[in-house]
């Protein structure tokens, strides 16, 4: 690299990382990433925020959004303006969660979030300690989780209905994992071995 050269590289790492021009860029990202919430849904999973040791946001992820479906700036400060969008009936569980981070350092919850005032969604949020040079200070990440829990409760409702199904048929049933270990019996099968299903889970053909 020649003089010339030298001096141009100097020049413009001075004007990459002059103050006024860091935060230029950065409202200039702010606001193309605030003009594409659907592209932002696509690759933000996760809304990354901070909050304060009252409860108080003071960042949020502009990905909040697309969640809430209000500014992000509408999320800040006072922890009530994030506590509106949480269902009523969730909240004191927040507030708890909220409250055991000074001992526990990391948490982890779930809860309802009301959009629009109309449309739930269920989301799940860890929180952790920030670092030694930002105590009293909290990072989460929220993420929307409805469609998995819809998911478990169907995968909950379809197991009573099959557990329903095995207990009535007049046949033994069991079920056995990889190593051939007894994993259920339903009631004709415990009958026909003589031993109740507490004693046969666990158990192999060999025992």
């Amino acid at each position: 690299m020649n003089e010339s050269d030298a001096t141009h590289a100097d020049n413009d790492a001075e004007t990459r990382d002059n103050p006024t021009n860091v935060v230029q860029r950065e409202r200039v990202v702010d606001s193309a990433i605030r003009s594409c919430p659907a592209a932002l849904n696509t690759m933000v999973s996760e809304v990354p925020w901070v909050m304060d040791s009252k409860g108080r946001l003071v960042w949020v992820h502009p990905a909040s959004e697309s969640l809430y479906s209000c500014k992000a700036d509408d999320l800040l400060g006072d922890a009530s303006n994030r506590l509106r969008y949480i269902h009523a009936e969730d909240r004191k569980h927040v507030t708890d969660t909220w409250s055991r981070l000074a001992k526990e350092k990391r948490v982890e919850l779930e809860y309802r979030i009301v959009v629009d005032g109309k449309k739930t969604e269920r989301v799940s949020e860890t929180i952790v300690s920030l670092n030694p040079d930002h105590p009293g200070h909290f990072g989460g990440l929220t993420r929307v989780v409805t469609d998995r829990h819809h998911l478990e409760g169907a995968l909950r409702d379809s197991e009573a209905v099959y557990l329903s199904l095995v207990e009535s048929l007049p046949l033994s049933v069991l079920r056995k994992d990889s190593r051939g270990r007894i994993q259920y019996a339903n009631a004709r099968a415990c009958e026909q071995m003589g031993k109740p299903v507490e004693e046969l889970i666990g158990r192999s053909d060999f025992d």
